[in-house]
């Protein structure tokens, strides 16, 4: 039995820069989630517990006895570290021996989480990956400002693989959308999603063989290609409606890009939370305006040419966030097709052949 995420009330939200993340099954904390260097954890059906770095001064505790500090969780091998199991219990503490500048990832999943014991791996300082075994799901930590994953290989069924920005126990949960989602077997070869988040969770959609590779990256000018994906995100950002206002801590505000590309068509699916509308994202396809705020979902789709593309976004609130996938030469094969042209412009290369928005039932639960 999952527990219920916590009510959110919106006075505080809006009167702090970062609010926790909890899930049903786990907690990601960092390094704004001390207070006063103590943070608590659920643990209340036993867990196992993850970090993304070693540290003498952050430790575990329960009931003010000492468990275990960061370089015994990560074990003898901080690529990917072994975790602790702890048992059923309460007040479980994260705690810090003195005040802790640099950021850290946190995992402690509860033992009825999905997906329990599947990997979890946390690249260090110019270290990649490169991950060919069976398990379908498994899970990353990172302190950089985003990983690049390329080199997707494997026999996947359609939408598949599907990269969040969550835990591998929250993958499943119907509430949370990937950051990206493959649009066809020749677009997972060939795209390099760039996820800017402390804790993603890659789902191959099968276990069998299969691989996939990822580097460390400044989260800035994403790889774009013809017959490929590019995903943009704002930092912080969750993914899952429960979550309401929250998002990971980041020191980074704002995302911007320009590019032009020659492709067969173009496809760009956006999903946006509470965006204010003074920090709507700035969105341009060769002379079409295509900013978004407010909460919604949105669809655009272009045929063949040269598109123009710029994308501007500046945080002026707390609770905002979205994301966007942008599909070039969609393999019209694929899971996701192209909804039905309802608006052309006859002949050209740019005309916009459909626009969509649907409202999202972000609730908060």
């Amino acid at each position: 039995s999952m527990r219920a995420p916590p009510v959110l009330i919106l006075l505080a939200v809006f009167t702090v820069s970062h609010a926790r993340i909890t899930f049903p099954y786990s907690d990601v904390l960092q390094v704004n989630d001390l207070v006063n260097q103590v943070a608590n954890f659920y643990c209340d059906k036993g867990c196992k517990v993850y970090v993304g770095r070693t540290d003498d001064a952050l430790y575990i505790s329960q009931n003010g006895q000492f468990i275990a500090n960061f370089k015994d969780i990560i074990g003898n091998n901080t690529f990917e570290p072994d975790g602790i199991e702890l048992p059923a219990g309460q007040n479980y503490k994260l705690q810090s021996q003195s005040a802790i500048n640099a950021d850290f990832v946190f995992y402690a999943v509860s033992r009825d989480a999905p997906n329990y014991g599947a990997p979890v791996f946390a690249p260090q300082q110019k270290q990649g990956i490169d991950y060919a075994r069976p398990e379908r799901y498994f899970t990353l930590l990172s302190r950089f400002d985003a990983l690049e994953f390329y080199g997707i290989t494997g026999s996947f069924p359609p939408g598949y693989p599907k990269i969040y920005s969550t835990g591998f126990d929250a993958a499943p949960d119907a509430r949370c959308s990937p950051v990206y989602e493959a649009r066809s077997q020749s677009n997972a070869e060939q795209s390099r999603p760039m996820i800017s988040s402390p804790i993603m969770t890659v789902d191959f959609g099968y276990t069998g063989k299969h691989e996939i590779n990822a580097k460390q990256s400044d989260g800035k000018n994403p790889m774009k290609f013809p017959v490929a994906s590019t995903v943009y995100m704002s930092p912080g950002y969750v993914g899952c409606s429960f979550i309401g206002g929250n998002k990971y801590f980041t020191n980074t505000n704002s995302v911007q890009d320009n590019f032009t590309l020659t492709a067969n068509s173009l496809d760009i699916n956006a999903v946006y939370n509470l965006l204010l509308c003074n920090e709507a994202v700035q969105f341009r396809v060769n002379d079409h305006v295509l900013d978004f705020s407010g909460t919604n979902s949105s669809y655009w789709g272009f045929s063949s040419g040269s598109f123009d593309v710029s994308l501007s976004w500046t945080r002026q609130s707390v609770t905002s966030s979205w994301a966007m996938q942008l599909d070039f030469a969609m393999d019209l094969g694929g899971s996701s097709p192209r909804p039905p042209e309802t608006t052309t412009s006859g002949a050209g290369s740019y005309p916009i052949i459909f626009v969509s928005a649907v409202t999202l039932a972000l609730s908060m639960v």
